[in-house]
């Protein structure tokens, strides 16, 4: 599994927010949306990808902000 981070502005709350979270895929844009689609609530809002990136493998999964 690759670590990824991803950046996405949420239209619910009017900021964005970071997380670190492994997976599968290879590319780290439909990595970053397949994340985000599991987040649920994210599409009654919606929300606009700002970066996903691969992360170093020590770095801890988890949201950062």
């Amino acid at each position: 599994m690759t670590k990824y981070q991803v950046i996405w502005y949420d239209y619910e709350d009017d900021c964005s927010h970071c997380a670190v979270f492994e997976s599968s895929e290879k590319d780290p844009l439909l990595a970053a949306q397949a994340f985000l689609a599991k987040l649920g609530n994210l599409a009654q809002f919606g929300y606009e990808i700002e970066t996903a990136k691969t992360v170093d493998s020590t770095e801890p999964v988890g949201h950062r902000f």
